[in-house]
């Protein structure tokens, strides 16, 4: 993103009124066309999706906590975020079919 002077791409009474909302400092104007959900494009959504709920699936069969930590090289905390929001996210869809 190029960052341009306002002086020279806004008419004079436009920077006026702007200025009444904020006298200086930098101010970021999004663009218009609508960005990519993230992931969108690589698949990876889907592949992580796909890993946590291979772990929900482990850890419902007995793995442990710290096992799908070491062997997914996450930190336990991480593990256990992904088994709570995988649950969720199975139920929704569950009761939505």
């Amino acid at each position: 993103m190029k960052y341009k002077n306002a002086r020279t791409v806004i008419p004079e009474k436009l920077l006026l009124e702007i200025r009444q909302y904020i006298p200086e400092g930098l101010l970021y104007i999004p663009g218009t066309k609508e960005r990519k959900k993230w992931g969108s494009q690589s698949e990876l959504q889907l592949e992580l999706a796909d890993r946590n709920r291979r772990i929900l699936m482990d850890y419902q069969k007995g793995k442990t906590v710290i096992e799908l930590a070491r062997r997914y090289y996450l930190s336990e905390s991480s593990i256990y975020r992904i088994i709570k929001d995988t649950k969720a996210e199975l139920k929704m869809s569950n009761l939505t079919e």
